[in-house]
């Protein structure tokens, strides 16, 4: 243990006096070494014996520590060992020390798992290599032929670099029924930083039933959108699209201008309506 308690007032104590200078040091002293050592307050007498005579010239340790004792700071204990008076009931003893770590140890874990697992959902939406959940492969792998007959992959338009999402197009009634939790996982996961929990599940909503050629509205987009037009107007914006019909969502060719029209949109809408208020404001106040 890193520190230990001694009471707001202890220096003025009646104890503190009556075992003198030598003796109160040398109580500090022992309490150094029990929560050092996490002993639950008991030392042996030889050390105790030691720390208490190193003040004077390594004499009198033995004079020192009987004070302490017929004070009240120690108490005999068995084996000849010496027990600080009500340590546990102050300090914290070695048990719930050792808990705490665990505890500490145990939180260190989540987090290190949940920024691991963040990492991995803003691969699979940037589409970068890594490992992922296996029902999320990281490629369009529509095949298609190049000029010399021989198959390749294919991204898919508008993706600008980008990679979509294996089977988005291809199935959006399983998509579009929510089935696949990785998929919204892996969606969450990598918008949360920027849009917050209830929109990025909106954005999961939207990228299942747009299909893959939504994934290339990456969570930048949105970051600069909010910089340039409100966060107010994104969010706006993000909710009518999650309530949108999939088929029009799907129908969309360039979903990322789509994305940055829609929010101008609504940046518009709310510069009309604060134009509105402020001269119906202005006209009922003459």
């Amino acid at each position: 243990m890193d520190w230990f308690r001694l009471d707001v007032g202890w220096i003025r104590h009646r104890k503190t006096h009556a075992a003198g200078p030598f003796g109160a040091l040398a109580f500090i002293g022992i309490m150094d070494w029990c929560a050092e050592q996490e002993s639950d307050g008991v030392i042996p007498r030889t050390i105790a014996e030691l720390i208490a005579g190193q003040w004077r010239g390594g004499r009198g340790g033995r004079q020192v520590v009987d004070t302490l004792i017929k004070v009240g700071f120690l108490e005999r204990a068995k084996d000849g060992d010496l027990q600080v008076h009500d340590y546990t009931v102050k300090q914290p003893t070695r048990e719930e020390l050792e808990a705490k770590r665990k505890a500490d140890e145990d939180r260190r874990e989540t987090e290190r798992v949940r920024k691991r697992s963040w990492r991995e959902s803003r691969k699979l939406s940037r589409g970068t290599s890594g490992d992922g959940p296996a029902s999320v492969p990281l490629l369009d792998t529509r095949q298609v032929r190049d000029g010399t007959g021989q198959e390749r992959q294919d991204p898919g338009p508008e993706l600008d670099g980008q990679v979509g999402l294996e089977g988005v197009q291809g199935e959006p009634d399983r998509f579009a029924a929510g089935q696949d939790q990785d998929f919204d996982a892996a969606v969450v996961g990598a918008f949360t930083p920027i849009l917050g929990d209830r929109l990025a599940y909106c954005w999961a909503k939207i990228r299942r039933s747009g299909g893959a050629a939504w994934a290339n509205v990456i969570p930048e987009v949105f970051a600069d959108l909010a910089a340039e037009h409100g966060s107010d107007a994104v969010s706006s914006a993000i909710e009518a699209l999650s309530l949108a019909d999939p088929n029009d969502l799907r129908g969309v060719e360039r979903p990322r201008a789509y994305v940055v029209k829609t929010v101008a949109d609504h940046a518009g809408k709310q510069a009309a309506n604060e134009s509105e208020t402020v001269a119906r404001t202005s006209a009922e106040t003459k």
